[in-house]
């Protein structure tokens, strides 16, 4: 299932706060930057945002047979 994160331009244009401002709207989002995979990074320059889509990974459990 992907998501997706919309920033406004404004807050992306101190490049030292940048990469906080990313991964805090990862938080807002309820995921992880370490773990999710970014699908898509656009700029909407309509709208001045920046859009990022999100994939959450998946995660299979398989039990094996004993015996």
């Amino acid at each position: 299932m992907a998501k997706e994160v919309r920033i406004p331009h404004r807050d992306l244009r101190n490049p030292s706060t940048c990469s906080t401002r990313v991964e805090e709207e990862f938080r807002r989002a309820g995921l992880n930057v370490h773990r999710h995979e970014i699908v898509t990074m656009e700029d909407d320059h309509d709208r001045g945002e920046r859009v990022i889509r999100i994939e959450t990974p998946r995660v299979t459990v398989g039990f094996g047979r004993r015996g």
